[in-house]
């Protein structure tokens, strides 16, 4: 048993090593930063794979609390949220147009949130 949490945590340090260097790496590609990331639930990802941001906008609209903060209507519903939100400084807003400002910012909230979680 002590074997298993021991290499859970030797785990949890090279995750969190990764995930961090990826963050603060900004020189990398553009859909290759963990600001790009989305998350999408069983088959949406190749339901909605050649459609417009736009239109997969419609499919984001009942996925993962991550990929619904794209969405306009995710913040007319959600005060828990905005509360969290106001709570820890951040600054969640729908994305219009999913490019490299977009990005970032996403980049930049995962960042935000990373450090929420780990202090």
């Amino acid at each position: 048993m002590f074997n298993y949490f021991k290499k859970s945590k030797i785990r949890y340090r090279r995750i969190k090593k990764v995930i961090l260097s990826e963050i603060l790496c900004f020189n990398v590609g553009i859909y290759n930063r963990l600001g790009s990331l989305l998350i999408l639930k069983g088959m949406d990802n190749l339901s909605s794979n050649n459609e417009t941001f736009e239109n997969k906008l419609k499919t984001y609209s009942h996925g993962t609390l991550w990929v619904r903060t794209l969405t306009e209507e995710f913040y007319h519903k959600n005060p828990d949220f905005s509360e969290f939100c106001k709570k820890h400084n951040l600054e969640f807003n729908p994305i219009e147009k999913y490019d490299q400002e977009a990005i970032e910012v996403r980049q930049k909230l995962l960042f935000d949130i990373i450090k929420i979680i780990w202090n």
